[in-house]
């Protein structure tokens, strides 16, 4: 084989590795034999490329001056490593097995207990007394520098995040404060709704740090607050009920004045300062603190002055004074905003601005098309609605989108039998908003639109070419085919079942579909389980994981599957369900095994039950514990260690 057929199979043998490592611990016979395995591809490696030097990027690796992005395992290799935070990695002549298994087992530990011992260069450095070499580490790590992710593009994990800012606390160590709150809006932009709302350690943690700049920098505190509200108007379609109140806890320390402040802010910087804008901003002050808050805002404009050459905030007060929904805009803040904007000059010209006017007349429009009852009026008034829609469109303003179908759908609620008014409305959204689908950039918050549907206006062909000619894939696209194209399902599979050799496709599909959740995406997901090689296999139960919708019947066949890989991933989701622990257990536990013919893979399924951590399986291991006869001996002693380990 030459270098690049080498390195193809030294990288295959690390991707596949690494998720031995994963699963198994490093005592385990099969990781140690894996890696055994592993070790013969670096060294012939290591005979052609000396030494073996990883360059880890964001997405891609770069050995020996290419870069290695497709397929998607190699990316995917990149991901882990660079989540772990490693900038490179080195594996030089003479590299041992146990070096190898000690690198291994530790990459393979969650992220949180990575950055807990200080980094993967410190974790090794560790072991590195155990090892009898004179030569120096002969596997080499340099780990990313943390002030560096400040300033990288990509995603990076919340965990690193939410370390970061507990760590700086805890420590009390200012030039990390400052350097996190001079960055506050460039990282709290990374998190998404999902993250910022459900991961209580990350929202406790940045809790924290905000709490801590108000106790000993007030100034930064209002900045980071400031930063943290006009990153907040990206979950806007996120911030109800319980949302609310957690995005309010960040800004308890807010008084009146600051509050003003950051109103202020919102309207004279921000490009589109909109009514949703101002419902989030009125949410998270309590309603008792509103009045005051709008008392200082007109004393922070007494005069006028701060309008002078500001077109921005005369516009933006202009569109919040158009709307018609008195329960976005109060009456004291709509008196509030009318107050300021009297006191602008007219004679600068400002109210003539040619947006302000279009955005008037658009807001106008709105107000016509909400208030009238009468069809007649409604079908003179469809007409310019529909060309205001196009403009809306060609403005990409899916906020002011939503307010149309919020009217039509409000207006059908009243009367169903007016539908056949709006098809010209609706026709117009739809061409839209299923071409976006289909965008290198999927605009945020139009799933709002795909979910809200009736029909679609495109054919099946239009979704099957984007998809599988063009290539194009993306959840909301798979959502569209899998609800209004049942019948075309199975000419879907037949499809899926001729890319079955096309690994990138089959994973992008199987990207696609986590998070949809439904009947549907769970069968897509089996029928690609059922026609792939073993590393897509893996991806489909991966994102079975994240799945509220699963098939019990499909994940107990899984487990007697040879691959312990798809072992694991299978048993990962069956041990979350309550109702399915008790026949999980029994069968990876309570098997027979007479004169030990059976013990091998109760050791595995043991080795399997430890890495998980589940200890609802205790009273079925303390079962094994008491095994008789001298044939089950290593099952009782690793049945009793792992109850040892649990009970510590």
């Amino acid at each position: 084989m030459n270098k690049e057929d080498l390195l193809n199979e030294f990288l295959k043998g690390l991707r596949i590795i690494m998720n031995c490592a994963c699963a198994y611990n490093k005592e385990h016979p099969y990781f140690i034999k894996s890696t055994e395995a592993f070790k013969q591809k670096l060294d012939l490696l290591l005979r052609v490329l000396r030494p073996v030097r990883i360059d880890i990027t964001a997405d891609s690796l770069f050995i020996d001056g290419k870069h290695w992005q497709k397929p998607a395992m190699y990316q995917e290799l990149a991901v882990m490593m660079h989540m772990r935070k490693i900038k490179t990695v080195e594996f030089k002549e003479g590299v041992t097995l146990q070096e190898l298994i000690d690198f291994l087992s530790a990459v393979a530990q969650p992220i949180k207990e990575i950055l807990r011992q200080g980094g993967l260069k410190n974790i090794l450095s560790q072991y590195a007394s155990s090892h009898t070499n004179t030569g120096g580490a002969r596997i080499c790590v340099e780990d990313l520098d943390y002030s560096r992710l400040l300033h990288e593009e990509g995603e990076d994990s919340k965990d690193v995040w939410s370390y970061l800012f507990k760590q700086a606390v805890e420590k009390n160590d200012r030039k990390e404060i400052n350097a996190f709150a001079d960055d506050f809006g460039k990282i709290i932009g990374r998190f998404n709704a999902k993250e910022l709302f459900e991961d209580e350690e990350l929202r406790q943690n940045l809790h924290n740090f905000l709490c801590y700049l108000k106790d000993h920098q007030k100034e930064k505190f209002y900045k980071c607050s400031r930063d943290l509200l006009k990153s907040a108007s990206k979950f806007k379609q996120d911030l109800t009920g319980g949302n609310i109140d957690k995005m309010k806890s960040f800004f308890q320390g807010c008084n009146e004045d600051e509050f003003a402040n950051l109103l202020w802010n919102g309207i004279t910087t921000e490009e589109n300062f909109d009514i949703f804008s101002f419902k989030l901003f009125s949410q998270l002050a309590d309603e008792e603190k509103h009045k005051k808050i709008a008392d200082s805002l007109l004393n922070k404009v007494a005069d006028g002055e701060p309008f002078k050459n500001n077109k921005k905030a005369v516009k933006n007060i202009q569109n919040l004074l158009v709307t018609s929904d008195a329960k976005v805009i109060s009456e004291v803040y709509r008196n509030t905003l009318s107050t300021l904007l009297s006191r602008v000059s007219f004679d600068e010209g400002l109210t003539f601005d040619a947006d302000v006017l279009r955005m008037n007349y658009r807001f106008a429009l709105f107000n016509l098309f909400e208030a009238d009852k009468n069809r007649e009026r409604l079908n003179l008034i469809l007409d310019p609605m529909l060309k205001e829609c196009n403009n809306i469109i060609k403005d990409r303003n899916l906020e002011h989108l939503r307010i149309i179908t919020d009217i039509i759908d409000k207006k059908l609620e009243q009367d169903a039998s007016m539908s056949g008014i709006f098809e010209g409305l609706e026709k117009c959204i739809a061409d839209f908003v299923e071409n976006a689908c289909f965008e290198t950039e999927v605009l945020a918050g139009l799933e709002y639109f795909i979910d809200r549907a009736g029909k679609v206006y495109q054919r099946f062909d239009f979704y099957f070419e984007k998809v599988f000619n063009e290539k194009i894939i993306n959840t909301l696209a798979l959502r569209v085919i899998l609800r209004f194209f049942p019948r075309d399902l199975p000419y879907v599979y037949e499809h899926l079942g001729k890319r079955r050799s096309d690994i990138d496709f089959l994973v992008k599909i199987v990207k696609g579909l986590e998070g949809i959740n439904t009947p549907q995406s769970l069968e897509m997901l089996k029928q690609i389980y059922y026609l792939a090689n073993t590393f897509v296999k893996i991806e489909v139960l991966k994102s079975m994981q994240n799945s509220s919708t699963q098939d019990e019947e499909f994940l107990f066949s899984v487990l007697k599957e040879p691959d312990p890989f798809l072992k694991k991933e299978a048993v990962a989701i069956l041990g979350k369900s309550a109702a399915c622990q008790k026949k999980l257990f029994q069968e990876l536990l309570s098997i027979p095994s007479p004169l030990g013919r059976k013990n091998k893979l109760i050791l595995e399924n043991l080795n399997l039950i430890e890495s998980l951590d589940y200890r609802q399986a205790q009273e079925y291991l303390e079962a094994l514990a008491a095994r008789p006869y001298f044939w089950n001996r290593f099952i009782r002693n690793k049945a009793r260690q792992i109850l040892s380990k649990w009970k510590c």
